[in-house]
């Protein structure tokens, strides 16, 4: 944050600011596109785009490789597998 605290900076920050969110936001898609991973504030969750994923991982890599899967819908998927194979569900730990 120590680039923002120039006044020549931040005014410049805010003109870009209101250039891309005039029009109820309608070029924010320009900004989007180039982006490597976005951040939800309200859930603190950082997820890569697609351009971030084609960066980090060479073409005979597996693409997927940095994405971590949602362990609490895998848990809810696991136990519903087990109870339709009328199985025990391994003890929660």
């Amino acid at each position: 944050m120590k680039l923002m605290s120039d006044p020549s900076n931040k005014k410049l920050v805010q003109q870009t600011e209101n250039e891309y969110m005039r029009d109820q936001s309608r070029r924010m898609n320009e900004i989007d596109d180039e982006l490597y991973l976005r951040y939800r504030r309200e859930n603190h969750q950082i997820n890569l785009t697609e351009k971030g994923r084609e960066y980090l991982t060479p073409s005979s890599e597996d693409r997927d490789f940095f994405v971590l899967p949602d362990l609490g819908t895998n848990k809810r998927h696991r136990k519903r597998r087990v109870a339709l194979e009328g199985g025990c569900a391994p003890p929660e730990r």
